[in-house]
């Protein structure tokens, strides 16, 4: 089984979206770890209301590439209002993040996640029904 391991930086609201992250990652077969070590996900769920919560979480990633040279396979997940807010410069400064996603895009995380795992994984739109499903191949 996969593990999982969520950090929460800031405020109330982010432990709530933490709670509704790990509830998605149990859908798709992750289970939740409290060793970072150990996981094969990593998300790191932001906040920029509180200044202290965004400087910790920048040395906290400056932490993971010593992980991810270890374990090229672990997954590394930025995500809440400082990712929304901050995308690019997170992505330029930390290259290997492999997903950066903000408050409005956690019910498809699932789905990044698989893109990230697998490229030729093909998003279904469900936030988009004005688009008909098709078969694309078989």
């Amino acid at each position: 089984m996969m593990k999982a391991y969520i950090k929460t930086f800031g405020c109330q609201m982010n432990e709530n979206d933490s709670e509704r992250i790990m509830y998605l990652l149990e859908e798709e077969g992750y289970e939740r770890t409290y060793d970072i070590a150990a996981s094969d996900l990593i998300v790191l769920n932001t906040c920029m209301v509180r200044e202290k919560a965004k400087n910790r979480l920048y040395g906290h990633i400056g932490n993971l590439k010593r992980l991810k040279s270890k374990n090229k396979d672990i997954l590394i997940c930025i995500g809440g209002c400082t990712a929304q807010d901050l995308k690019e410069k997170i992505i330029e400064d930390f290259p290997f993040v492999d997903i950066v996603f903000g408050t409005h895009n956690i019910p498809e995380l699932p789905e990044l996640i698989k893109k990230s795992i697998y490229p030729d994984f093909q998003l279904f739109p469900h936030y988009r029904p004005h688009i008909q499903f098709s078969i694309l191949s078989y």
